[in-house]
């Protein structure tokens, strides 16, 4: 396994990998690869990624909202999509308007028989066994040869991936079995994992070892200065560059997430668009559909880990250098030629390109629609829902 230290400061080379943990993974990602960190012989990689995490979601609030002022006052987004309704506000601040409350679930099945919750527990019990089943055949695979021994990789590969493989069988199969497929409340389903996550994420941070991370903070900090100027530079210069239309609303929202959590960048994108008039909230939830299990905090950020302690830490960065360059060259080449049409939003003052997630089924977010974001419904401008 490579141990070497790096110059100047004496750290471990999985120390490069705190940076994405930390701010595009987030709490939970740092958490949960803890484990994975101690395997590889950087047992202080956990506080770190937590710590990270936590000046990341810090600075994405601060400088997000202040990123919003300066867009207000120098008109990249329009004052009126700034004057929320109250029922706006309030989700905001986190808070359901009393009268658009959603519902947390429904029950599937008799409690004579069994308890719903304990249902959806068990169903998810049986991904993460089958994660673990997963976890165990490659450790039993890596004790076969004393070179993968050395290497240690099979080993290394984090748990939580392998159960959101064995999450996905167990969608498959659900999906083929009709009679069990209509068991399974989605929304009972998105409970029990937010419940889970923030769970997951106090305990965490309340087991940071803070003398550990006290005695590494020089370069704690330079990592994460660099992570907060790169995001400055890209928000506030390339964006409006590379993004065809509605490029402040497109780039606060990753902006937010890529420093702090998925729901600081909705928050963010909510405070420019409260009433989800533009195509972009259907487009980040479209995006998200491939980027959070591939990339940011998931099988990508994942697999860094071992691959840096097999490999070194230039081989790492030319991997990343070239999935870096393929989703460049495929907006240039294949996502840009869509955005040929004027945007449909029916806010924007001059014609620009249409979003292309109105070309794939998101076309919805037009003027006068419904809309709904984090639970909450918003009227048309005739006031019908």
């Amino acid at each position: 396994m490579h141990r070497c230290q790096m110059p100047v400061f004496g750290v471990s080379p999985l120390f490069a990998t705190i940076l994405p943990v930390g701010f595009a993974g987030g709490h939970g990602t740092a958490g949960g690869l803890t484990p994975t960190y101690k395997t590889l012989g950087f047992p202080n990689g956990g506080d770190f990624g937590l710590a990270s995490a936590t000046l990341g979601l810090v600075f994405s609030v601060i400088c997000g909202v202040m990123w919003v002022n300066i867009a207000t006052h120098r008109g990249w987004v329009k004052q009126e999509r700034i004057d929320a309704s109250k029922e706006v506000k309030i989700s905001i601040r986190g808070v359901y308007a009393v009268e658009s409350r959603p519902s947390a679930g429904v029950q599937t099945v008799r409690a004579s028989s069994i308890d719903v919750l304990a249902f959806h527990l068990a169903v998810l019990g049986i991904a993460m066994l089958i994660g673990y089943g997963l976890k165990q055949v490659l450790i039993v695979i890596e004790s076969t040869s004393q070179k993968l021994k050395d290497l240690n990789f099979l080993s290394g590969i984090p748990l939580f991936p392998l159960c959101m493989a064995g999450g996905i069988i167990i969608q498959l199969v659900v999906e083929k079995i009709q009679r069990i497929n209509e068991l399974i409340d989605a929304s009972l389903m998105e409970r029990i994992a937010s419940s889970s996550l923030d769970f997951l994420v106090t305990s965490a941070i309340a087991t940071v070892d803070v003398s550990a991370v006290a005695v590494d903070i020089a370069p704690l900090l330079i990592l994460c200065t660099c992570g907060f100027i790169w995001n400055f530079v890209m928000l506030g210069c390339v964006s409006r560059f590379l993004l065809p239309n509605h490029w402040f609303e497109r780039a606060i929202a990753d902006f937010g997430m890529n420093t702090g959590v998925i729901a600081t960048g909705l928050i963010l994108l909510r405070m420019v668009d409260p009433e989800c008039r533009t195509p972009v909230p259907a487009d980040f939830a479209f995006k998200q559909l491939l980027h959070s299990p591939f990339m940011g905090g998931g099988i990508w950020t994942c697999l860094a880990l071992p691959l840096l302690s097999v490999l070194n830490i230039w081989v790492v960065t030319v991997i990343a250098a070239a999935v870096f360059s393929l989703w460049l060259l495929s907006f240039f080449f294949y996502f840009r030629k869509h955005y040929t049409e004027t945007c449909g939003c029916g806010l924007c003052a001059e014609e620009k390109p249409t979003s292309f997630s109105n070309q794939v089924g998101y076309g919805g977010l037009q003027e006068g629609s419904s809309q709904e974001m984090n639970g909450v419904c918003v009227e048309d401008e005739n006031g019908d829902k």
